[in-house]
């Protein structure tokens, strides 16, 4: 009804096609005694310093079989005005990431950047299809250097997307935010997992084992990691709610939830010594906890209240006897 609503106001001088993307299949040729990739992340940038998944909704990386993934169900991203130049022609940044699941270490393959020209010469019924092919780095022992292909698609939809008229940049920015929805959606869905942030990996949320020679300066340390923890939470919440009324933010929305439960369960290991002894000790990974009682943020517990947010009780998972 917006859509229909917009054209109708926009006149015949704002009308321009509206352009989607999507990642349907790539392939990978490489030296498997250098490498050895089960899966990988392709991300693409379309706003300025964030990264959207390419892998199909919910997940954020592709498994590959025999060193080839096809016909993925991959989902549609809006290309944004701010990316099509005046000679028509979408600027793809792309870039892969190399996940490592048994440690920190994900490999993060050059950022590659193609012009792909969106002229009605291109597309046939509507849509275009092209490949990009990619070698992000060559090996000098191997007899040949590792290469990707990846196969897109580009659907042409008419509508009014433009930056001359103020139909055009509403309907700009209500599309761009809609692929914000998608980026969040992953972030909530693996917030304890590392994100792109400018290219490079940024860790938002953690829960690892805490050491120190005594409980005052393990307990000290486990305040700082559980502020950094709820800050970051508060701040993506902040985000989603920002694009209320968004298609899509209700899922996104009850997603959030579901998260600040989850983790508000979840546990931090403190380890030192008491008078030469080892002990444990388990605190909330969030400060915001009432757990952490006088110590916890009230700024951000008055935030979770205003968003009708409630922490559940925390799991303590048992300490062996000492």
């Amino acid at each position: 009804f917006t859509v229909m609503l917009l054209l109708l106001l926009g006149g015949g001088n704002a009308f321009a096609d509206c352009y989607y993307l999507s990642l349907r299949g790539f392939t990978v040729s490489k030296n498997p005694d250098a490498f050895f990739w089960d899966k990988v992340s392709p991300l693409i940038a379309l706003e300025p310093g964030r990264f959207f998944s390419l892998a199909p909704e919910r997940i954020t990386t592709v498994a590959i079989d025999g060193g080839k993934a096809s016909q993925l169900p991959g989902r549609n991203y809006y290309i944004p005005q701010h990316l099509i130049s005046k000679n028509n022609e979408f600027s793809l940044r792309l870039m892969v990431v190399d996940p490592d699941d048994q440690t920190a270490d994900d490999t993060m393959l050059p950022l590659t950047e193609r012009k792909i020209s969106l002229d009605d010469i291109h597309f046939s019924m509507g849509h275009r299809l092209f490949s990009l092919n990619y070698e992000p780095f060559a090996d000098s022992v191997a007899p040949r250097p590792n290469a990707m292909k990846f196969d897109f698609e580009i659907r042409k939809r008419d509508g009014i997307c433009d930056q001359k008229s103020a139909q055009g940049i509403e309907m700009d920015t209500d599309y761009r935010q809609r692929n914000e929805i998608k980026r969040l959606l992953d972030r909530t869905l693996h917030f304890d997992k590392p994100h792109l942030v400018g290219g490079r990996e940024y860790h938002p949320y953690r829960r690892s084992k805490i050491k120190e020679l005594t409980r005052e300066k393990a307990i000290a340390r486990a305040v700082s990691v559980a502020r950094v923890n709820g800050k970051e939470l508060i701040a993506l919440g902040h985000q989603i709610r920002d694009l209320k009324g968004t298609e899509g933010y209700e899922e996104l929305w009850e997603e959030f939830r579901w998260l600040v439960h989850r983790l508000g369960s979840e546990s931090l290991l403190l380890e030192y010594k008491h008078e030469g002894v080892p002990k444990q000790e388990h605190r909330p990974t969030l400060l915001l906890h009432s757990d952490w009682n006088d110590t916890a943020s009230a700024s951000d517990l008055a935030i979770l209240t205003r968003w009708s947010i409630k922490l559940p009780p925390r799991k303590t998972p048992k300490v062996p006897a000492q």
